[in-house]
């Protein structure tokens, strides 16, 4: 599979299936494959429950069909056609003129299908999709389906969590030449303000020669490689950093023979990220981070919504913050494109929620613990990990990303447990040459989480005092036993704003109540060493020249 994302230049091209589809319920697993029953059209990208009133076919949970027809060119035969999905919620077929080319599993994870053999040219095409929306206990994130008194199958999240149904994201067709780059990766070896060593892992398709060519944002060649493993050196580097997000872009050139075959750009940042002393290090200096987090479920605020979110991100750096996070989710490839080009620090989070919980608030499950069970081990924990593969190749060259946090919120961890937790964390070591902080982000208690499994981490993301508002002691009593326990461990702390219980309040006092509770957070965080930031769930309810003299 081409794991590089889509372009359009002189050799390549790329199509997006954005619009109406015909789309049909199947409440009795048909067959329609070849053709499904017309009357019915949804938009594409878009949440299933976005397109409908109906409450019963909002909550529905069980297969749909979607159709649509495209007219490929007889000029693409030769080419590699591939038709890729951002986004499908849960698991798909996909059908090209009434063949079958393939299948998916997992919501939040791009899928890329070879459809070169089933293409006719210079014709319509028909392209069906299969796809079935019910959450089930053993896969990620987590949940079940109820059936209703009167026949209806909604489906129940086991944590508060959205999880979006059907072509929620980006559809698109590409044409590649058969000889082609197919992936590559970037690792930063030296970046200082007097030089920067840049080395590269290109993959081809095909018995090619590849150049590589560094240019700066004016377009000036800094630096040049011959073959598909070299290094790029330059001197007086502009640093990628926050608010500054300087991009390169390095031009990978295919050619066999004398005769060039493909072309590939890719921007790249020049920044480098440890985690040392209990503190990140962005280009040897240390910085805390200051986030907030992008509003409203994934697909409602961040998928719809560029403008949105560059709002958002230029707000964040007016205040004096640098990083988002997205409370659990992964975020689209424009979101990260977007966080690059502005110099925002991400999290990127991944879709592991809901794991042993059994309800909606049911986050410590005291009786037993759930990752040493078969069905976590042969069931859970190989989607786990296809899950990080996936992401982690799509996402791993944005210099934007400061950590992976690999699961969210996992309950109970026994000693038993640590085998499952291992596995995760060697499989996001491996693919990631920058070797960027690995995270888990839990709402537990120091003594929920067994010392062996902690420990395989670099840093938690902490965010069980939502519900602290009362006194101080209840804001910090449980991070100090996570410094007592872990005082090496660095902590990122979420905080929540108190926007409940002001019903009989003016938006001044809610306004003047959210600022008194977040000052009095912020004033505790900051006694506690192994606290290296703190991530604000909005910045709506509060003062902003708060937050702005607090992170100045």
């Amino acid at each position: 599979m081409d794991r590089i994302y889509p372009v359009y230049n002189a050799f390549r091209h790329s199509r997006l299936l954005h619009g109406n589809w015909h789309f049909a319920f199947d409440r009795h697993e048909l067959n329609w494959e070849k053709q499904i029953p017309k009357g019915m059209m949804v938009t594409v990208p878009s949440d299933l429950q976005d397109n409908f009133i109906d409450l019963g076919d909002r909550q529905y949970a069980s297969s749909m069909w979607f159709e649509r027809h495209e007219f490929i060119p007889k000029e693409w035969l030769g080419e590699i056609l591939q038709l890729h999905f951002d986004g499908i919620g849960r698991r798909a077929i996909i059908y090209v003129n009434g063949m079958e080319v393939g299948h998916h599993n997992g919501v939040f994870i791009p899928v890329v299908f070879d459809i070169t053999r089933h293409i006719r040219y210079g014709e319509e095409n028909q392209i069906i999709v299969k796809v079935n929306n019910e959450i089930r206990p053993f896969e990620l994130p987590t949940g079940h389906v109820k059936v209703a008194p009167i026949g209806d199958k909604p489906n129940v999240r086991h944590v508060d969590y959205h999880v979006p149904s059907g072509l929620y994201d980006s559809v698109y067709i590409t044409v590649a030449p058969q000889n082609r780059m197919i992936d590559v990766s970037f690792q930063i070896e030296e970046a200082t303000p007097e030089k920067a060593v840049v080395s590269y892992v290109a993959t081809i398709k095909g018995n090619c020669l590849v150049t590589a060519i560094l240019r700066d944002q004016e377009g000036r060649v800094v630096a040049t490689g011959v073959g598909g493993n070299g290094r790029l050196s330059l001197d007086s580097p502009h640093l990628w950093t926050v608010g500054d997000g300087y991009l390169y872009r390095v031009d990978f050139d295919v050619s066999r023979l004398g005769k060039q075959h493909d072309t590939y750009s890719v921007p790249l940042g020049i920044r480098t990220v440890q985690m040392q002393k209990g503190m990140y290090y962005l280009n040897g200096a240390p910085i805390r981070l200051q986030g907030i987090r992008l509003q409203g479920h994934h697909v409602d605020s961040v998928s719809k919504t560029p403008m949105v979110v560059r709002r958002e991100m230029s707000r964040l750096l007016s205040l004096g913050g640098n990083c988002m996070y997205s409370g659990g989710y992964p975020l689209p490839q424009f979101v990260l494109t977007m966080a690059d080009e502005m110099g925002i620090l991400i999290i990127d989070e991944f879709p592991a929620a809901g794991l042993g919980v059994k309800h909606v608030g049911d986050l410590e499950n005291r009786q037993k613990s759930f990752y040493c069970g078969t069905d976590a081990k042969l069931r859970i924990l190989p989607s786990h990990v296809e899950m990080i593969k996936s992401l982690m190749e799509s996402h791993k060259n944005h210099p934007s990303i400061i950590g992976w946090s690999l699961i969210h919120e996992p309950g109970l961890v026994l000693e038993a447990d640590e085998s499952y937790f291992a596995t995760i964390v060697e499989t996001a070591k491996a693919l990631d040459p920058e070797h960027r902080p690995l995270i888990m982000t839990t709402r537990q208690k120091s003594d929920d989480i067994h010392k062996s499994v902690v420990k395989l981490f670099d840093c938690l993301i902490i965010s069980q005092w939502s519900d602290a508002r009362h006194n101080e002691q209840d804001i910090t009593e449980g991070l100090r036993d996570w410094q007592a326990a872990y005082p090496e461990l660095p902590l990122v702390v979420r905080l929540a704003e108190v926007n409940d219980n002001t019903l009989y309040m003016s938006p001044a006092e809610c306004m003047a109540m959210n600022e008194h509770y977040m000052l009095r957070q912020l004033k505790a965080l900051n006694a506690i060493g192994v606290v290296c930031g703190e991530f604000l769930e909005s910045v709506d309810f509060t003062y902003g020249g708060t937050i702005k003299d607090c992170w100045k």
